[in-house]
């Protein structure tokens, strides 16, 4: 039996044929979504050279108090050579939170690069931004709350010197940290895939051992203070850990996207 069904070359089919008159083809990777995805980049680069800005500027002007933190935070007396600036616990402490803020932005920055590829293929692309917003607002809730924390278990116990000095040994550790990993974390978020993967790893590395050297000089503050190690235990669990898997579980659980 003769097919009676024409034959129509598929090179002059369109979509109003194949689908109906009301459907248009979409090209994959279309100029639209290049073009959001672009603007959201634009974006995350200016906040990412901001940052580096900020954190050069203080790193040369401050150079004397950066490394006292740096050398405080793993335990170690600054080296009396060189040229030293004189400088009291407000200098240091601004300066602190100074590094401490360039890194959480860093940190947000760097938490949208990292998902990048899992955002793009959601359709988020155009909201690159407000999701690395959204990542510095949780931080800074994060920090807002332990602080809160700290100081409210303080009043209520009676040792608010004992929190006073945790609240300083955590944003010295922090800053510290911000320190060393935020030029890593800069080439995290202007180099390839392959050199990117490389820093997301070191920065972890890092992130590790300073963690592990607040773990060390915290227990060392509550054995000083005569504070049970159960309540250091609760201390970590509670205000560290808990908190922190909380920002890191969406992050692990979709995946690296480098």
């Amino acid at each position: 039996m003769e097919n009676l069904i024409p034959y129509i070359p598929s090179d002059s089919l369109s979509a109003a044929d194949v689908f109906g008159a009301a459907s248009e083809l979409a090209l994959r990777g279309g100029t639209a979504h290049a073009a959001a995805t672009g603007a959201g980049d634009a974006v995350l680069q200016i906040a990412a050279l901001a940052v580096t800005l900020l954190y050069i500027y203080t790193v040369v002007r401050y150079s004397d108090v950066v490394r006292a933190v740096m050398f405080s935070a793993v335990g170690v007396a600054p080296s009396k050579r060189g040229r030293q600036r004189h400088f009291n616990f407000a200098v240091q402490r601004n300066v602190e939170i100074i590094i401490a803020v360039s890194g959480a932005v860093a940190a947000a920055v760097a938490a949208v690069r990292l998902l990048g590829a899992r955002i793009a293929d959601a359709g988020l692309a155009a909201n690159l931004p407000v999701m690395a917003c959204a990542v510095a607002a949780g931080l800074a809730a994060l920090a807002a709350f332990e602080y809160s924390a700290v100081r409210a278990v303080g009043f209520v116990s009676g040792r608010n010197d004992v929190c006073v000095q945790i609240l300083q040994l955590k944003l010295r550790h922090f800053s510290a940290a911000a320190a060393v990993v935020l030029p890593f974390g800069m080439v995290f978020l202007f180099a390839a895939p392959s050199v990117a993967a490389a820093c997301f790893y070191v920065m972890a590395g890092l992130c590790s051992v300073s963690a592990i050297l607040f773990a060390k000089e915290s227990f060392s503050l509550f054995i000083s203070q005569r504070v049970s190690i159960l309540y250091w235990i609760l201390y970590l669990c509670t205000l560290e850990l808990f908190p922190v898997s909380l920002l890191l579980a969406p992050i692990l659980r979709t995946g690296a996207g480098f």
